[in-house]
C-alpha cells in the first residue's frame, strides 16, 4: 500500500514566497522549477487518492509524535534551503546537474561562504533522511561526494493524449485542437532588425498572431526556456536553428521564454537577455540572421503550454545541463519528437529510437557558468550551433513515418518509465 497510514506533508515556499505571500513559485524566477517538480509530485499523488498537506515553514513545528507510522515529508527546495519537519522522515528532493558540487572543501581559507553551511551543498543534503534525484547523472555525483542516501525519483509526466493506437491519427486531431487554442496568442518575429537594433517600435512592429506565424510552415519546432538560464544554451538554438532555415526554407520555431512578468519583459529578453547569453560565449546576438524564430512571452495556463508543445512537430534543446528537463518531457508526453542531446538528465531517455540525438563534446564552460553556479572550472557537454543546425535539418527531411515512429516511442517513454503509477510504486518501494 502507499504509504497509507502515516501523514503526508510537503514544503516547496522559498524564502522570497513567504516574505512576499506568493502562493506558488513565480514561473521564471530563479527556481523556479522546484514550484514545478512540486506541482507534478502532488498532483499525481491527489490522483491516486494519496492525501498530502502542505507547510509553508516546516522547521517552525514542534517534534510530531505520530500514533501509526512515522509521517512522510517531500521538500521541494533548493539545497541552501532545505528545511526538516522534526519527527518525519525527511526526503529532500533536489537537482544538480554538473559534476562538481560547491562544498566548503573546495573554498580557499577567507572566502566567506565558509562561514555559511547553508551555502554548502554536500553539508546541506547530507541532512535529509533521504535524497531523491531526478536522473542517473545526479545520483551518480552525490554518490562520489559520499552521498549515500540517493534515489532517483523523477518528477511524474502525465500522458494526457492516448495514443496506443492510431498514433499518426490520433496525434493530428490533438494538433489541430491545440493550434486551435493558441492561435491568438502575440509573438514577436526575432529578424534581423530586432536582433541588432531592439527599439520597442521594431519589436511592436514584429508584432503577429502565433496562428499566423505558423500557417505557412511544414515543420514547427518548439522550445520552453528560461532565457536568463545559462543552462539552456538559447545562443547554440537561435543561431543553429537560424542556419538551419536558411537552408531548408518552412521552417519555424517558436520559442517560448518563461520569464516572470514583474521583472521581465519581452523587450528586455531581446534587448538585454539574449544579448548578455551571447556575450558570454564571446558571440554577438545577431550576426547569424535570425531566421523563421519567433518569441513568446506571454504567460500560459499549464494547458495552453502543453498545447504549444503538442502543436509542434519537434521540441528543440540544445540544454548543456539538465536535472531532469520537464519542457522536454511534457513535449514527449504528447508524441511531439524531441531534437535533443544524451546528456546529464538527458542520458536517461534520450536515445535514437524516439528522438533526434544531437552530438556533444565535453569544454570548459564559460566563466559566467563558474560564479553562477560557485564552482571552480568546471567542464560541461558543449553544443554548438553547428550541430543544432544539423540535426534541424536532419528532423526536416524525416518521413512522415518516421516521425510518427519516434514521437510513438517518446509517449511510450514516458509513459513506461515517468507516469504516476512509477512514482507510486517508487514511494512505495523506498517507503513503506
Amino acid at each position: 500500500m502507499l504509504y497509507e497510514t502515516a501523514e503526508l506533508f510537503y514544503s516547496v515556499k522559498l524564502r522570497r514566497n513567504l516574505s512576499d505571500g506568493s502562493e506558488r513559485v513565480p514561473f521564471g524566477a530563479a527556481h523556479y522549477s522546484y514550484g514545478a517538480v512540486a506541482d507534478k509530485f502532488v498532483t499525481a499523488l491527489r490522483r491516486l487518492n494519496v492525501s498530502l498537506r502542505e507547510l509553508a515553514r516546516p522547521e517552525i513545528y514542534p517534534p510530531l509524535k505520530p500514533d501509526g507510522r512515522r509521517p512522510l515529508h517531500l521538500c521541494f527546495k533548493p539545497y541552501e534551503e532545505i528545511r526538516l519537519l522534526h519527527g518525519a522522515l525527511n526526503i529532500a528532493h533536489v537537482a544538480w546537474e554538473f559534476a562538481k558540487l560547491p562544498h566548503r572543501a573546495d573554498w580557499p581559507l577567507g572566502d566567506p561562504r565558509r562561514l555559511n553551511p547553508f551555502s554548502d551543498y554536500l553539508h546541506m543534503i547530507k541532512i535529509p533522511d533521504r535524497v531523491w534525484v531526478g536522473c542517473e547523472y545526479t545520483k551518480n555525483v552525490f554518490l562520489k561526494y559520499g552521498v549515500a542516501n540517493v534515489d532517483v525519483v523523477p518528477a511524474p509526466i502525465q500522458t494526457p493524449i492516448p495514443l496506443e493506437r492510431g498514433f499518426a491519427e490520433v496525434r493530428s486531431i490533438a494538433r489541430s485542437i491545440a493550434l486551435h487554442r493558441i492561435a491568438d496568442l502575440d509573438v514577436i518575429k526575432l529578424d534581423g532588425r530586432v536582433a541588432q537594433r531592439p527599439a520597442p517600435f521594431l519589436i511592436e512592429q514584429n508584432r503577429v498572431k502565433l496562428g499566423e506565424a505558423l500557417k505557412d510552415s511544414r515543420n514547427v519546432f518548439v522550445t520552453v526556456a528560461n532565457p536568463g538560464d545559462l543552462r539552456k544554451n538559447l545562443p547554440a538554438i537561435i543561431d543553429g536553428f537560424s542556419l538551419a532555415a536558411q537552408r531548408t526554407p518552412g521552417l519555424t520555431l517558436i520559442l517560448k521564454a518563461t520569464i516572470e512578468s514583474s521583472i521581465e519583459s519581452v523587450r528586455t529578453v531581446i534587448s538585454e537577455t539574449l544579448p548578455k547569453r551571447y556575450s558570454e560565449q564571446e558571440r554577438t546576438f545577431g550576426d547569424i540572421t535570425p531566421t523563421g524564430v519567433y518569441i513568446l512571452a506571454e504567460r500560459l495556463s499549464d494547458d495552453d503550454l502543453l498545447a504549444l508543445q503538442a502543436s509542434a512537430d519537434f521540441y528543440l534543446s540544445a540544454a548543456i545541463a539538465e536535472g531532469q528537463n520537464l519542457p522536454l518531457q511534457e513535449a514527449m508526453s504528447v508524441g511531439t519528437v524531441p531534437i535533443a542531446p544524451a546528456n546529464t538528465a538527458m542520458a536517461d531517455y534520450i536515445v535514437p529510437e524516439n528522438a533526434i540525438v544531437v552530438p556533444f563534446s565535453l569544454r570548459r564552460a564559460p566563466a559566467c557558468f563558474e560564479s553562477a553556479y560557485g564552482l571552480g572550472e568546471i567542464e560541461a557537454p558543449w553544443v554548438t550551433s553547428e550541430a543544432v543546425a544539423a540535426a534541424v535539418e536532419t528532423a526536416a527531411a524525416a518521413s512522415p513515418q518516421q516521425r510518427a515512429e519516434r514521437g510513438r516511442a517518446a509517449w511510450e517513454t514516458m509513459k513506461s518509465h515517468y507516469s504516476g503509477a512509477i512514482l507510486a510504486r517508487r514511494i512505495a518501494e523506498l517507503c513503506c
